[in-house]
């Protein structure tokens, strides 16, 4: 009998492992093609990749304000805001997106986080009334993407409220809520669905409305391609958050009191001692470097690489991102990266209009 997060997948999807519990479509025979109809219709992505934490107590806010670098105190019923969890060190451990409803707080975090993530809130729990619950066995997740996404879900769920960017709602449709946060430059909306309506729901989505089916392979050219980081790839434990580029600015609210690593986080920003900034890139080549392959100026080793895809909008070329040191920070830039015996050149770029800390 398949497990209920394998039944969202279709027999012929290729599946790969996420992390050692985990398992996601990395695609459904043409990459390529569901690249395309993404960015041009609609793609439908099983998001076992994506986990949930329920909070629950009237002290809910004001004790994940204390922890997270997010302003979670003002979180109004319907918002959605994206945010860091840091340890003593100031390291990330971990991002989520927070959606605010009426009776709780969910946390949209990356499904191998789960566990961690709820066992280190737990130890900061004492008299607080909050309750904390790992609900990803009970929330499937899908990802509905694409210029003709709200046609999509509206054909597939008749009578659906879809919330506008950064907003969420809940959706009687699937006995859940959703959430709209544009990842890709396309319209995004994010489905959470009790259990035994999710494949149902799928299905619905494919068939009755039309949407391709979307899997990992695609999904990663299309956020590569559009500059958005990824946890575990682009930002990891290893990683300040004012070296994350535009991430930064999104998910740590500059002006609030205490949480853990504030003060890392508060004497970094005063002082701009930023060491690496995490940088859009673009290489001359047909051949895509490996992850962590080294940027040179010459012949000294300036970064790295973290996601690098054959770009489908420049035919011969890669699209990347990685980190250089803080001095090289800066777009247009020209160096090269090590791809096989061949050091191709690499030009920067900002990943967003938010200038990069000086």
């Amino acid at each position: 009998m398949p497990s209920p997060s394998t039944q969202l997948f279709t027999p012929d999807a290729v599946m790969i492992p996420y992390g050692p519990s985990h398992m996601i479509a990395d695609h459904y025979g043409h990459p390529a093609q569901e690249y395309s109809c993404l960015m041009q219709h609609a793609g439908i992505m099983a998001a076992t990749h994506r986990g949930v934490l329920h909070i629950s107590g009237k002290d809910r806010l004001k004790f994940l304000h204390s922890l997270l670098t997010q302003d979670v105190a003002s979180l109004a019923p319907g918002e959605v805001r994206y945010s860091f969890m840091l340890n003593v060190k100031g390291r990330i451990i971990a991002d989520m997106v927070l959606v605010a409803l009426e009776d709780a707080l969910y946390l949209d975090i990356d499904a191998r986080l789960a566990v961690s993530l709820m066992q280190t809130l737990e130890r900061y729990l004492f008299s607080d009334d909050v309750t904390i619950l790992d609900v990803s066995s009970r929330l499937r997740r899908l990802s509905v993407i694409g210029p003709e996404a709200a046609a999509v879900l509206a054909m597939a769920l008749p009578g659906i409220h879809l919330p506008a960017d950064g907003k969420a709602l809940p959706c009687p449709q699937v006995n859940g809520w959703t959430y709209r946060r544009d990842l890709l430059g396309v319209p995004q909306w994010e489905l959470a669905i009790a259990d035994p309506f999710a494949t149902e729901v799928r299905q619905r989505l494919v068939t009755t409305a039309g949407g391709a089916q979307l899997g990992w392979s695609a999904f990663n050219i299309a956020r590569t391609v559009a500059g958005t980081p990824w946890y575990g790839i682009d930002i990891t434990d290893q990683h300040l958050p004012m070296e994350t580029g535009p991430a930064y600015f999104r998910a740590v609210h500059l002006s609030k009191g205490c949480y853990v690593g504030q003060e890392v986080v508060a004497r970094m920003h005063s002082h701009k001692t930023v060491a690496r900034a995490l940088m859009g890139m673009e290489i001359s080549s047909t051949e895509t470097p490996a992850a962590e392959a080294p940027i040179y100026d010459g012949q000294q080793i300036v970064g790295h690489i973290t996601s690098a895809v054959p770009s489908p909008i420049r035919p011969g070329t890669i699209a990347a991102m990685g980190y250089v040191k803080k001095s090289y920070a800066t777009g247009g830039r020209q160096l090269s990266v090590q791809v096989g015996a061949q050091r191709p050149p690499l030009v920067l770029h900002p990943l967003s209009s938010q200038e990069l800390m000086k």
